[in-house]
């Protein structure tokens, strides 16, 4: 009976031991998620690919706001605020390589 008690306690140190570490780092990657920074930057230091992709894709518009954010599942990405003469102010969600991750009007906006 002695034996079993031991064999039974080691095998539980031993899942506590291998488990540990797994929720550990579980918890940490989950951290690292959700775990973002946001910076306001001028648009002259938006990559060039972004700023190529506006002056294609949102000819007519110009830039009003500029944030660089880090840290989030899609990796740095640059939330632009667009202006043009007459129409409607545009929120754009854009990577590196000026791929639109999301955009909408400001009437469509969710405040966020």
């Amino acid at each position: 009976m002695k034996n079993t008690l031991v064999t039974t306690a080691l095998r539980a140190a031993l899942l506590l031991g291998l488990t540990a570490p797994l929720t550990l780092t579980a918890q940490a990657q989950q951290a690292k998620l959700t775990t973002t920074s946001q910076v306001e930057i001028p648009a002259s230091q938006l990559p060039t690919a972004v700023r190529q992709a506006i002056a294609k894709q949102y000819a007519g518009y110009h830039v009003d706001d500029a944030k660089k954010i880090s840290g989030g599942k899609a990796g740095t990405t640059y939330r632009v605020e667009l202006e043009g003469t007459g129409k409607k102010e545009m929120h754009v969600v854009f990577n590196a390589a000026g791929k639109v991750l999301r955009s909408t009007t400001e009437t469509e906006r969710d405040d966020d």
